[in-house]
């Protein structure tokens, strides 16, 4: 099972599927402040058994896992 998330300004979309070409469920969440927003995504992928997931996001994230701001997004897109 793959996982997918994709962040943006006003709305998250959140997927899962057997494949890219195969999606079984998504869902639109309303963008709010990152704590509720984050508890809303974890909450859908609480029910499957996700083995990789991708994230897009509007910005661009830090990807240096040796980096102090790992995973953090560094600035807005303009």
């Amino acid at each position: 099972m793959i996982g997918g998330v994709e962040l943006g300004g006003t709305k998250c979309v959140v997927a899962v599927g057997e494949s890219p070409e195969n999606i079984l469920t998504k869902k639109v969440i309303a963008t709010e402040d990152p704590k509720s927003t984050f508890k809303k995504i974890r909450s859908f992928f609480k029910s499957y058994h996700v083995e990789k997931l991708g994230v897009a996001s509007f910005g661009p994230i830090v990807l240096d896992s040796k980096s102090k701001n790992y995973g953090r997004l560094v600035a807005e897109s303009k």
